[in-house]
């Protein structure tokens, strides 16, 4: 019994050296990898830093190269513009001084074709004017004319409407003439039909006695 105990209490103790040897290598992979850690931010700070002096190096760089090249563009331009405007200028001289000749040499006949021009604008005035009073006096012909046909059409709508009340008063009248008249033939057929009757009734009777004598 007393070796059983003490083989347990063996076990029992070899199992706590075991658990207190994983635990500390526990800790100190726990250890190690904290240190891993600081060491791996340390080098990411150090490469943000190294990222950032080079990328404000760059940019002062870039920026430098950005303004020499608009400078040299500003250059070019106006060495272009200034150019351009010299040649425009000349071309302008030029053309100046040929429209002055021209002017010089065809003055007389621009003034010819400006009287023609200036005679041909009056007749276009005048006849214009003339074709306007005309238009005016055809107008008032036109309006007094339309107020003609307006009155003639009130005068002819007018008799119209008493041709219309004749008409409708001729038309009942027929109809009450008509109607009166096939009374009158329908009263005199009867009286007709019943004298006929009567004759025959009479022609009968004469005929009956006749026979009887």
């Amino acid at each position: 019994m007393g070796s059983v105990a003490e083989k347990t209490l063996g076990q029992i103790h070899e199992t706590n050296i075991l658990m207190n040897s994983s635990m500390y290598e526990t800790m100190e992979a726990v250890q190690e990898t904290k240190e891993l850690i600081q060491e791996i931010n340390k080098e990411l700070e150090e490469l943000h830093e190294e990222t950032t002096e080079n990328f404000q190096k760059n940019k002062k760089e870039l920026q430098k190269e950005i303004k020499q090249l608009e400078n040299n563009v500003k250059s070019e331009i106006s060495e272009s513009t200034n150019q351009s405007i010299t040649i425009i200028c000349n071309r302008i001289t030029a053309l100046e001084k040929s429209t002055t000749d021209y002017y010089k040499e065809n003055k007389k006949s621009y003034v010819k074709i400006e009287e023609q021009n200036k005679q041909q604008r009056q007749d276009l005035h005048n006849s214009f004017t003339a074709q306007k009073k005309l238009l005016i006096e055809n107008d008032t012909v036109i309006h007094k004319r339309l107020s003609v046909l307006e009155d003639k059409q009130l005068e002819i709508s007018d008799k119209l409407v008493e041709l219309d009340k004749a008409l409708t008063a001729t038309n009942e009248k027929i109809i009450h003439n008509s109607e009166a008249l096939t009374a009158k033939v329908n009263e005199q057929t009867m009286q007709l039909m019943k004298s006929q009757k009567k004759w025959f009734i009479f022609v009968v009777v004469l005929v009956f006695f006749g026979y009887l004598l």
